[in-house]
């Protein structure tokens, strides 16, 4: 019995490592992804900088990056005095587009962005929003991205 018990222990803690490490490496090969897009997508292109975040879903088995942008935009039209905050979710590996934010920041814009929206992985449907806080909120829901 006791060699039983041993056993059952031995096996348990081999199948969670071998999970959680296949989790780990997906991870860390998701992050890499995600660099290469934000580097592509997003990296030099914001006055006042730009970053991303990456998420592995192994549920969905999607790399999601949520690249993260604000400033003036670098090599486009931004009019004097105008702010943009761009946050945009999408597949690490393929590019698809899972959820967007953007807003002007200025006297005369308004509180609403111009574009805030999610949309839930295997949907084709949006989810809209009027706040950068209810897009988050819709990112951290469906693809566990956190900020």
């Amino acid at each position: 019995m006791k060699n039983l018990t041993f056993l059952l222990v031995f096996m348990t803690l081999t199948l969670s490592e071998v999970c959680w490490g296949q989790t780990l490496s997906q991870q860390k090969m998701c992050d890499e992804q995600a660099h290469l897009r934000f580097q592509r997508e997003f990296e030099g292109k914001f006055t006042d900088g730009s970053r991303y975040l990456s998420h592995f879903d192994p549920k969905a088995n999607v790399c999601y990056v949520m690249l993260i942008g604000s400033g003036q935009v670098v090599g486009g039209y931004t009019p004097e005095g105008v702010t943009v905050v761009s946050l945009q979710v999408k597949d690490a590996f393929e590019g698809s587009l899972y959820g967007e934010f953007y807003s002007r920041i200025c006297a005369d814009c308004g509180d609403k962005p111009t574009e805030c929206y999610v949309i839930p992985h295997g949907s084709d449907g949006r989810v809209r929003c009027d706040t950068a806080s209810q897009f988050w909120g819709l990112v951290r829901k469906y693809f566990g991205v956190k900020g």
